[in-house]
């Protein structure tokens, strides 16, 4: 007598069982996705402020080689293939010269870390990068020195200031008023800081790793930008959560040459102030080693 087997049965998903599953994986990667583009934005930020650090180090190696004197920001990334206008480092020319700056004598891979890993000396995707060179790409930078601290003497003491108001723009805060105390004070001396692209693309004639005129500031480590300072600390900085007001694209946040500050002295006619004077939005630096005397006349 043949027995019969039962059938086996067979199982397996419903549609309504799929979709849940569907619905779960979707659930977990929306929740999962923000928390690993956070921590890639800060593994970046940090990169970049590494990156920052590096140079400023290297400023400082060449401040103790030149009797403690900062390089100057016409020759620090690049100079010009003449010697006599790159031995003479005043002269605007070096800026847009095609041979390496001071940086290259100090550090090997400067053409890597001169790249913002956020940015990658790229420009807002029209035009070009921040940089404009001419023939040898890798002396394009992401970064740009404070050019009225150039020639800054590293033995004497340096007050670097700005007000939180970001309308606060005046060539000079007073000794004694409300406002010179109200004033938050760098760390230190800023020597680098990270410029705003847009900014540099729309206005030519300024795309010179120099900050200076009415530059602004990026914000694109969550805000901010970041900063390499003359005790070889660095920092990223956020001024407020406000866009610069002419910033169409939303790179640069409100901050600008004229919001950081050096206590000094402003001159115009017979009326002499002492007290925080801003960093100037002259297109090119003050003199070489200004920021020993900080100074401006009208």
């Amino acid at each position: 007598m043949k027995h019969q087997h039962p059938r086996a049965t067979a199982y397996g998903f419903t549609l309504i069982e799929l979709l849940v599953v569907i619905a779960i994986i979707a659930l977990l990667i929306g929740i999962l996705l923000p928390a690993i583009g956070a921590a890639r934005d800060t593994a970046r930020s940090l990169v970049c402020l590494s990156n920052n650090r590096q140079v400023g180090l290297a400023g400082l190696m060449y401040a103790n080689d030149h009797n403690g004197r900062v390089w100057s920001a016409n020759t620090w990334l690049r100079r010009h293939e003449d010697p006599r206008i790159a031995n003479n480092i005043n002269n605007q020319e070096n800026r847009f010269g095609t041979q390496p700056g001071a940086i290259f004598m100090y550090v090997d891979n400067a053409h890597e870390i001169l790249a913002c890993p956020t940015n990658r000396r790229r420009g807002d995707g029209r035009t070009q990068a921040m940089v404009q060179m001419i023939g040898e790409n890798e002396l394009d930078t992401d970064y740009a020195m404070a050019g009225n601290v150039q020639g800054a003497d590293l033995n004497r003491e340096h007050e670097a200031v700005y007000h939180p108001d970001p309308d606060v723009v005046v060539p000079v805060i007073p000794i004694g008023s409300d406002r010179f105390n109200e004033v938050i004070r760098f760390q230190a001396l800023p020597l680098l800081v990270e410029e705003a692209t847009n900014s540099q693309i729309r206005r030519q004639g300024t795309l010179d790793a120099r900050w200076l005129g009415q530059d602004w500031l990026t914000n694109r480590h969550n805000g901010g930008s970041a900063f390499a300072f003359a005790d070889g600390s660095g920092m990223i900085f956020r001024h407020n959560d406000r866009r610069h007001p002419s910033d169409l694209t939303g790179d640069s946040q409100f901050f600008d040459t004229r919001h950081m500050r050096f206590r000094g002295e402003f001159t115009t006619g017979s009326r002499s102030v002492k007290g925080w004077i801003y960093h100037g939005i002259e297109a090119s630096p003050f003199e070489y080693g200004w920021i020993n005397r900080p100074r401006i006349t009208r």
